[in-house]
Order: C-alpha cells, then sequence, then structure tokens
C-alpha cells in the first residue's frame, strides 16, 4: 500500500472491500478500476518544521499548532492546514482517472471529524464510533476539469486554479503553487 503509486488489487475468494484493503478511521483507500492506492489521514504531526502538504511541490515552514489545525507559512502567507495533510517529505499521488466535473456538498467541513456524513463526487467517507454515536470524515480526489475557485484538501484557503493538468497552478493573490489535479476540490461559487 502506497501513497505515491497504484497496486493491484489482489484477487481472492468473495469481494475484496476496502476494509479488506487496510481502509479504516486513519487510512482512506482509492480505487481505480483494477488499482488502488491509499491516503494516510493521521492527526500526528511529523516531527520536523518543513513539511510539505500532501500533493503539493513547495514545502511549508511549521509556525504553530492548535488542536489539529496547523499555522504554516508558505513563501510569506500563513495557511491554516489540517495536521493529516502534512507530511515529512514531499508526496505527490501518481496519475490516474481523468478529470471530471465535481460536486461537493461543504467541502471545506469533510476533513474534520463530524456527525454529518459528507457528500460529494470521488470522496471517501471515513468512519469512526465514538461511543454511541459514528462520526465522519470525508477524503476527496476530485481532479477538478475547468479552472475555477479550488480548495487544496486540508487548506482552508480559497484558491484560483489557472492551469489544469496532472500538476495544476492555483493562485492566491500573487502566490502561486503547483499541486497534484487529484488534491483539489472544486468549489461552486
Amino acid at each position: 500500500m502506497s501513497e505515491t503509486c497504484w497496486s493491484l488489487v489482489p484477487v481472492g475468494p468473495g469481494r475484496m472491500t476496502s476494509k479488506k484493503l487496510g481502509e479504516d478511521s486513519e487510512t482512506a483507500v482509492i480505487r481505480w478500476k483494477s488499482k488502488y492506492r491509499i491516503i494516510k489521514v493521521v492527526d500526528r504531526l511529523p516531527p520536523v518544521s518543513l513539511l510539505w502538504i500532501f500533493g503539493c511541490e513547495s514545502p511549508v515552514v511549521l509556525m504553530s499548532r492548535v488542536g489539529v489545525d496547523v499555522l504554516v507559512n508558505y513563501r510569506g502567507l500563513s495557511l491554516s492546514v489540517k495536521s493529516w495533510v502534512l507530511r515529512s517529505e514531499r508526496t505527490i499521488p501518481p496519475g490516474g482517472p481523468r478529470a471530471c466535473m465535481c460536486v461537493s456538498e461543504s467541502p471545506e467541513r469533510a476533513g474534520h471529524w463530524s456527525l454529518t456524513k459528507p457528500v460529494g463526487t470521488r470522496c471517501v467517507v471515513l468512519r469512526k464510533r465514538t461511543g454511541r454515536c459514528t462520526e465522519y470524515r470525508g477524503v476527496f480526489w476530485q481532479s477538478p476539469l475547468s479552472p475555477g475557485s479550488v480548495l487544496i484538501q486540508g487548506v482552508d484557503v480559497l484558491w484560483e486554479l489557472l492551469v489544469v493538468s496532472e500538476m495544476c497552478v492555483v493562485r492566491f493573490k500573487s502566490l502561486e503553487l503547483r499541486v497534484h489535479r487529484s488534491c483539489l476540490i472544486k468549489v461552486s461559487i
């Protein structure tokens, strides 16, 4: 299982479910045809000060931490980021399904654990039992089809998608960042 390459779904008796492939409350399984990959969804911060947001080419610098939110600096811009998307090394997902028209309800809330089940195109819903309640968290892998407003998964800033390709270019004010398209969530304003 890897975040950076596809593995073949093993053949075995019965249906091969995402749970059999390793999906749990800290691992999302992304399936595509006869292949799969994972995205780690661990609310622990790597013990380094230079970090990478999952799917982004450029590093960010750790500033402070407040619960599961982490304040990082990207070229002078302070960003609030969820700890589960931060990696200690550059982690770019592999190429995969073609871009598609994507629909999401409240994608900015999907990265948090809540009692509301996330809804959207290409969204893996993780579950966690807390007492009698089931909490949900959404992990998107949408690959937007056209320029417009997007979120980078786990980052609380709205970006403008400029260049759509495997590695997209997004802009906030005058800053640009290259991000893998499967880490972007289309937002309709």
